[in-house]
């Protein structure tokens, strides 16, 4: 009897622990016995990485522990947590193939964030550094260092000081306000005259931050030049090289570009069939896929266009209101119900400049800046905190202790 039900209960594999793929394993699992669902998540860590502050361990401000967070303080014991990486989907047969096994599922949850999109430019691939995850942002910081110590040895110091960010959206800016801050510090660590460094933000786009508010743009812009930050706005970066990068009709000698000038969906996607429009998977306004009725795409991965042809940006906000619709859609389909159509709630965004300032647009109407920015910033944060781990992570993340990764620790294999 018991092997009976066992058999009844389908299959919902999670692929991606981002911040949608935790909220949906989170909400699954509380539905898991009503629902008679077996939950599996599939993460390339053993932690969930928090994306929108790797510009602060890039920049010194962070260790690395206090930007990601152990999936077993998330997760609970009824979700079994496989470690690997998704190298193909085959929806025919309901199967995801692993680098060392797959996994079959009866409804799939796919969150598997985006890849940087180099738009086809030269050597911009092969000699840049993106902000993407964790191990990233610590190269960034240690090449960085790298650079400066390297100016009072090298007899070729051309470009070790230029240290120049593509791209000035979000991430760019908030990297470039980290820097602007941090090289004051660290460069008489290396002996290195702060007059010799460059730092350098370009931008194809007329301003910093494209399409956000304007008035908040221009300040974004006062911010980070008062910071030192060199901005080169409306000129592409057309080459990149490991001596130089072209910037609209001027090189400039760089040993360290940083790219953050885009992003397009993993590449797992497009490889196992899905249509995309760079790379990100077309799904229907439920989060369904168009081309599969039982899989169900979520955050940077996937694109919804309404009758004007727009589509939502790829942010965490985005990706969580999504993971918590999400699990509604769920439980009402495998109910047999009608699933709901999924409605953004801009609830406003906020933009660091560096430790010390930010701006913001809060409730979709509230300009704010400096130091309520900085506040709202933190509130953020916390209440990011508190929607995964309730009370108990927020008040360890105030005392900056949050739970510490052990890479050795085996996951969870219990299924309750």
């Amino acid at each position: 009897m018991n092997q009976e039900k066992q058999q009844d209960r389908k299959r919902v594999v999670i692929l991606g622990a981002g911040y949608g793929g935790v909220i949906t394993a989170q909400g699954l699992s509380k539905l898991a016995n009503k629902l008679h669902i077996d939950i599996t998540l599939v993460n390339k860590h053993n932690y969930h990485q928090m994306v929108t502050k790797l510009h602060e361990p890039a920049g010194g401000h962070l260790d690395g522990d206090e930007v990601r967070i152990p999936l077993s303080k998330l997760i609970d014991d009824n979700v079994k947590l496989v470690k690997g990486v998704v190298s193909r989907i085959n929806p025919e047969e309901q199967k995801v193939l692993l680098e060392d096994q797959e996994l079959a599922y009866d409804y799939l949850v796919i969150g598997l964030g985006s890849d940087p999109e180099y738009f086809g430019i030269p050597g911009l691939k092969e000699n840049s550094y993106p902000l993407r995850s964790l191990n990233a942002a610590r190269l960034i910081k240690v090449q960085i260092e790298s650079c400066l110590a390297k100016y009072k040895t090298d007899e070729c110091k051309d470009g070790l000081l230029n240290f120049v960010i593509g791209g000035a959206g979000f991430t760019g800016v908030e990297l470039a306000g980290e820097l602007g801050e941090w090289l004051p510090k660290v460069a008489p660590k290396y002996d290195v005259p702060l007059d010799k460094i460059r730092l350098i933000c370009a931008e194809a786009a007329p301003t910093v931050m494209p399409g956000f508010d304007e008035e908040l743009s221009k300040k974004t812009a006062e911010i980070l030049q008062n910071k030192g930050v060199e901005l080169k706005l409306g000129v592409p970066i057309k080459e990149v090289t490991a001596d130089y990068v072209q910037i609209g009709e001027e090189q400039i000698p760089s040993k360290m570009v940083i790219w953050t000038g885009g992003v397009r969906g993993n590449t797992v996607l497009e490889d196992s069939g899905f249509s995309t429009q760079r790379g990100r998977a077309n799904i229907n306004e439920k989060l369904q896929s168009i081309n599969y009725d039982n899989v169900f795409i979520i955050g940077d991965s996937s694109i919804f266009l309404d009758e004007n042809g727009r589509g939502l940006p790829p942010t965490a906000q985005i990706a969580m209101q999504q993971g918590e619709h999400l699990v509604k859609n769920l439980e009402k389909y495998l109910t047999g119900k009608e699933m709901d159509a999924f409605t953004f709630v801009n609830r406003g965004v906020v933009a660091s400049i560096g430790p010390s300032d930010a701006v913001g647009m809060v409730f979709g109407k509230y300009r704010i800046e400096g130091k309520i920015a900085v506040w709202m910033k933190k509130v953020v944060h916390y209440r990011y905190l508190y929607i995964f781990g309730g009370l108990p992570l927020v008040v360890r993340g105030l005392m900056g202790n949050l739970p510490k990764v052990n890479l050795k620790e085996n996951y969870t294999t219990q299924n309750g």
